[in-house]
């Protein structure tokens, strides 16, 4: 019997404008089951998209699309914490 190697859910990161997180949102939930979207660091726009396998191709050409209507940025690695929430937070021990 040959052992198929689990196919993974692709993880992308971009910074966008907040105001277009959910219209991204939106545009993904209409394509069920392609991709979900969730939002890592809201003050900056940061998001996690998960692509579901097989679906990449797919998912690059509504980001092609989506691209002509809002201003995104890939990021290598996901913003764990939301840099102005702390900013704004005041816990500075400085």
């Amino acid at each position: 019997m040959i052992k198929k190697s689990p196919v993974k859910t692709v993880k992308r990161y971009f910074r966008v404008d907040r105001t277009a997180i959910g219209l991204m949102r939106f545009i993904f939930e209409g394509y069920e089951g392609i991709a979900g979207i969730t939002t890592i660091a809201p003050a900056a726009g940061v998001v996690e998209l998960f692509i579901a396998p097989g679906c990449e191709t797919d998912v690059n050409e509504i980001l092609m699309d989506i691209q002509r209507w809002i201003h995104m940025e890939p990021l290598e690695a996901p913003l764990l914490e939301d840099p102005l929430q702390k900013m704004n937070s005041g816990d500075d021990a400085s």
